[in-house]
């Protein structure tokens, strides 16, 4: 036999956990998620690509199941070390720095989701540009948690941005 250590198993693991969640049955995926993640952190560390990976995917499980807080907490792990590791343009943060915005914007922290998203958005303008639709929708993002934070006439000045970047792009 393979053996958990063994990256196979371990994809395969991976594999049943991404299923069960697709079936819904989420309690029975986070299980999976924590122990593939659990053998990554033992046999590859903390800070193989492949344990990140298995990080992100159980904080997005937690988001699902409303679980903020621990999802917070994860996101601000893998950005941490994610940051350290390919430095804070690398694109990849990007999915990342919006998975936190969002999990602290789920747990009622507006002011900090705000923030998130502003850095985020601020780095999407520099690395993907203007008119990116990541960007775009980030700016959506960050519209949004200003109208939660009662800051009408912010979040309609990028709305406009968005409507007029959108009309120019695809002519509508």
């Amino acid at each position: 036999t393979l053996g958990e250590r063994n990256e196979r198993t371990l994809r395969a693991m991976n594999a049943l956990a991404a299923a069960l969640g697709a079936r819904g049955q989420y309690s029975t995926s986070e299980s999976q998620k924590r122990s593939v993640l659990e053998i990554q952190r033992r046999v590859l560390g903390e800070e193989h690509p492949h344990t990140l990976d298995s990080m992100t995917s159980l904080a997005i499980a937690l988001d699902d199941s409303g679980k903020y807080t621990e999802a917070e907490g994860l996101n601000r792990q893998v950005l941490d070390i994610r940051r350290r590791v390919l430095g804070e343009d690398h694109p990849e943060m990007l999915g990342l720095m919006n998975n936190l915005a969002v999990a602290l914007n789920k747990q009622g922290k507006y002011r900090q989701g705000a923030e998130m998203f502003q850095k985020t958005l601020e780095i999407q303008r520099r690395v993907l540009g203007e008119e990116h639709p990541d960007t775009l929708g980030s700016i959506n993002n960050l519209a949004s948690t200003l109208l939660e934070l009662g800051r009408y006439a912010e979040a309609e000045g990028l709305n406009r941005q968005v409507l007029d970047i959108r009309r120019r792009v695809l002519g509508e």
